[in-house]
């Protein structure tokens, strides 16, 4: 009896140490072949004005940046609202109810609430004009101010008229 069960733990330990051998075998492979990428069908067309990976409009420009911000706040905005309309019901229901600590514990937090935003919209705010600022400064460096040497460059038949009057009178 003895040399039987001795028998049978032997093949479920070989058993086991195969199962595992082989899942280990299994996972270097998967390590060592580099991943193929999965190749999908052609892509939708994107809409007109949509941006490159199709999360939202293009911005172009200062006016375009401009605008985007004032979106992007205006949304965060209405979901601030939204979020302290809803602690003001839950606060009227605590008040009907009549439970004082209820209702201060949610006026702290509606208080809190108004802070963060007001923080979150001044730090916004502040680093936005740190940007445009930075943007300004690169554009003043990339494009030099027009002086005798570097004139600005003009549009028209009036730059002809000058060419013309310059070759004459170096002649």
């Amino acid at each position: 009896m003895k040399k039987v069960f001795v028998g049978l733990m032997v093949v479920v330990m070989l058993t086991y140490a195969a199962a595992v051998w082989a899942a280990d075998e299994s996972q270097a492979k998967k390590e060592q072949t580099p991943q193929q990428p999965q190749v999908q069908g052609p892509r939708p067309p994107r809409e007109p004005g949509m941006g490159m990976r199709g999360r939202g409009p293009t911005v172009q420009g200062p006016a375009g940046m401009q605008q985007a911000y004032e979106e992007m706040q205006k949304r965060r905005e209405e979901e601030h609202k939204k979020a302290v309309a809803e602690l003001e019901e839950v606060k009227k229901i605590a008040q009907s109810e009549k439970a004082t600590k209820t209702v201060e514990a949610l006026q702290k937090m509606i208080d809190k609430k108004n802070a963060d935003f007001k923080k979150s919209t001044e730090d916004a705010e502040k680093k936005r004009t740190e940007r445009m600022e930075q943007v300004r400064q690169r554009q003043q460096e990339v494009t030099p101010p027009a002086t005798p040497a570097n004139p600005p460059v003009k549009e028209g038949k009036k730059v002809e008229k000058e060419a013309a009057a310059e070759k004459s009178s170096n002649k």
